[in-house]
């Protein structure tokens, strides 16, 4: 019995599980869709650290100490420029430049800083190599 799949074949039904696998991910080029998406447990170990990171400074600002909020107000504005700015730059109408950066208008303004640093904690997660998803013959 031959299985077929992407250009590779699996000459009986002995082979192993690993080579079947690799046959239904892998094209002829080694990548494909499913295995760039998949998250392994390093991929979703840095995810979460990332996001960590990167929330880190306005999750701070709901303690209730007023000296916390105080000393970290320049951060958490310079943390809404990073992605605000060139939101605003764009000419979206969620965002107004004022005197020391970007101001959000409303939900919708803060939404959109906060799903710019979820792709940044994604895309950046999905960098280097995750030893569990590689597939090797």
């Amino acid at each position: 019995m031959v299985l077929r799949g992407y250009g590779r074949q699996c000459k009986s039904v002995g082979d192993t599980r690993k080579n079947v696998k690799s046959v239904l991910l892998k094209s002829d080029t080694g990548l494909s869709i499913v295995n760039i998406l998949s998250f392994g447990p390093r991929r979703k170990k840095r995810f979460i650290i990332l996001l960590v990171v990167f929330f880190f400074i306005p999750i701070l600002m709901f303690l209730p100490f007023t000296i916390v909020k105080v000393a970290l107000f320049l951060p958490l504005i310079i943390w809404v420029n990073i992605v605000g700015m060139p939101l605003a730059m764009t000419g979206l109408p969620y965002f107004e430049i004022h005197e020391f950066g970007v101001v959000p208008q409303g939900i919708i303004g803060y939404g959109l800083i906060v799903l710019g640093y979820f792709f940044a904690a994604l895309f950046l997660s999905m960098l280097g190599k995750d030893e569990n998803n590689n597939i090797h013959d």
